[in-house]
């Protein structure tokens, strides 16, 4: 009981305690067949930060003789019939397995171990490639590799690890550096590749991160350097490519970002996407290791097709045609979406936005008004729309949205929160034309609009993306000049 453990380079530096050791030996297989059977029990080991409790079986070669049979040259096998290993709040529960060695050298073993409640078999047999060389495989549920790997000095090179993991094709070689050490980093780089729709994350990191809902090819390749001992310092790079990638609505043909972990930052300064015939640029940085997982984002998207957009939007053919610039700016907490604050701007030109459904009441209401003062009016084309906007407290703002056409402007100011509710007070005003239209315009509508003002309506929109809901109010005077039933 209470063994205390000693650094063999350091003797007198403490490296760690058991609380308790117990040995169970085999009298009959020793004093008759010369051969070491022994059950050992270890009770609480501490080596810095971890903690180990197992029950080891040891078997051994018949000896020449007595005084030989505890000669460690002659163990067979070792055999783990139960091991928890924990280091901080990594837990490895219900190791088993055998080891075959011949003079001290594992010759081949399979383990079997339990992490996160999933079961994990690893494989492995000395080859000849090298001294002191292995062929490994591990299997589960979502990872399924092979590869080789051998001791040179203090370390560990991994030559061609290849196979599947969460569902992804993945290659990667590497060197464990310094593994006997306290400093002890793995260095790799490698690729990975999947249908991201075939691909078989964690339930709960794929409906974290909605990985479950999303589909394309998607290409990476990586680099990186990872001490055990810190995370916080993982240097990495990568390179990652999606194809043909939808997420929920939206579609793009493209996606790639360049990124690098670097003292606990993820910085991607190059975002390259294609999509709906247009481009997306930008940039991208979060703290991944901190619990908050703050994060900035900056995007820009140019000659978007407007018509491509909305119909994939709303899963249906929409003839809003229009050409869409866009920049946004956000910032915030991964873990609260009531920390996100930002800002940007949306740009529609050349287009036809009439037929957007969520605008569709309220532009009827507005012709028809028109067609009433002048009837002999084209139908009014909303050509152009403008908004900046502010994030702030779950709501998307703004002020100054505007819709226009040659003869009528829409102006709003309100808001979208981020569970879909709209708020907006609209209102839409005459635009006077230049030119010969002029005088026929002013002949049709000047000496009605004169006495009330240049607003002939006011509207409000509620409800939700999904139900919108309009309510018009019309400035009195009106309504004895409107032929057709208003309310």
């Amino acid at each position: 009981e209470n063994v205390q453990l000693y650094d063999k380079n350091t003797p007198s530096l403490l490296a760690g305690n058991i609380k308790s050791v117990k040995m169970r030996l085999y009298l009959r297989a020793i004093f008759i067949q010369k051969e070491l059977k022994t059950d050992i029990f270890i009770t609480e080991l501490t080596f810095g930060d971890i903690l180990l409790n197992a029950m080891i079986g040891i078997d051994s070669y018949p000896a020449s003789g007595y005084r030989k049979i505890f000669d460690p040259s002659l163990i067979k096998t070792i055999r783990i019939e139960h091991m928890d290993v924990k280091k901080n709040d990594l837990l490895l529960r219900g190791i088993n397995g055998t080891l075959y060695l011949d003079k001290l050298s594992v010759i081949n073993g399979k383990i079997v171990l339990s992490f996160n409640e999933k079961p994990y078999t690893l494989l492995f047999e000395k080859n000849e490639k090298h001294d002191y060389g292995y062929t490994a495989k591990i299997n589960s549920d979502y990872i399924d590799v092979v590869s080789d790997f051998y001791k040179d000095n203090t370390s560990i090179k991994i030559e061609n690890l290849t196979g599947n993991l969460y569902g992804m094709a993945l290659t990667l070689k590497g060197e464990l550096k310094d593994f006997q050490a306290a400093g002890r980093s793995l260095d790799a780089d490698g690729t990975l590749k999947t249908s991201l729709d075939k691909a078989s994350f964690p339930k709960d990191i794929s409906e974290k991160y909605k990985l479950n809902i999303m589909q394309g090819d998607l290409k990476c390749t990586f680099r990186f350097s990872a001490p055990f001992k810190d995370l916080n310092n993982l240097d990495m790079d990568a390179t990652l490519l999606v194809e043909n990638y939808k997420f929920r609505r939206i579609e793009a043909k493209e996606f790639l970002a360049k990124f690098t972990v670097s003292k606990g930052i993820l910085y991607a300064p190059v975002i390259n996407g294609k999509m709906y015939n247009g481009t997306l640029t930008g940039d991208f940085s979060s703290e991944i290791f901190n619990s908050d997982r703050p994060f900035s984002i900056n995007l820009s998207f140019k000659d978007i097709n407007f018509e491509d957009l909305i119909s994939s939007l709303n899963e249906t053919k929409i003839n809003a045609l229009g050409t869409l610039s866009s920049e946004i700016k956000l910032k915030g907490s991964f873990n609260d979406d009531a920390s996100l604050v930002g800002s940007g701007f949306i740009m529609i030109e050349n287009g036809d936005l009439g037929p957007m459904p969520v605008l569709t009441p309220y532009l009827g209401k507005s012709y028809a008004v028109l067609q009433n003062f002048v009837p002999g009016i084209k139908k009014v084309l909303m050509k152009n729309g403008y908004t900046d906007f502010q994030i702030k407290n779950r709501q998307i703002l703004t002020n100054n949205l505007t819709i226009w056409s040659e003869t009528m402007a829409i102006t709003a100011a309100g808001y979208l929160d981020f569970d879909g509710n709209l708020d907006f007070y609209v209102q839409n005003e005459f635009l006077e034309p230049e030119g010969e239209q002029a005088e026929s315009w002013q002949d049709g509508i000047t000496n009605v609009i004169s006495g009330f003002g240049k607003f002939i309506s006011k509207a409000y929109l509620k409800g939700t993306l999904k139900k919108p809901e309009w309510k018009f109010e019309y400035v009195n005077p009106f309504k004895d000049l409107i032929k057709l039933p208003l309310f």
